[in-house]
């Protein structure tokens, strides 16, 4: 299993190319990219899923989670 920023260091995607390769849209997807990645905000389903398949599975929903405690460990 992979942290989604290390896939994508792996990849050498910046965080808008990781965010456009996912579909991500907005005013900043970049930026809604690196929220997700630290585990800020969550993404969608949909996201998580197509990042799962672009990844190989490498990736997955326990990635995400992963993420989300991490920042809320370092948030206490």
């Amino acid at each position: 299993m992979l942290s989604p920023r290390e896939w994508r260091k792996q990849m050498k995607l910046p965080l808008a190319g990781a965010a456009s390769l996912a579909g991500v849209t907005g005013k900043n997807p970049g930026r809604t990219w690196q929220r997700w990645e630290l585990g800020e905000r969550q993404p969608p389903l949909s996201i998580i899923l197509k990042i799962d398949a672009l990844s190989g599975g490498r990736v997955s929903t326990a990635s995400w989670l992963a993420a989300k405690q991490s920042f809320e460990a370092r948030a206490r």
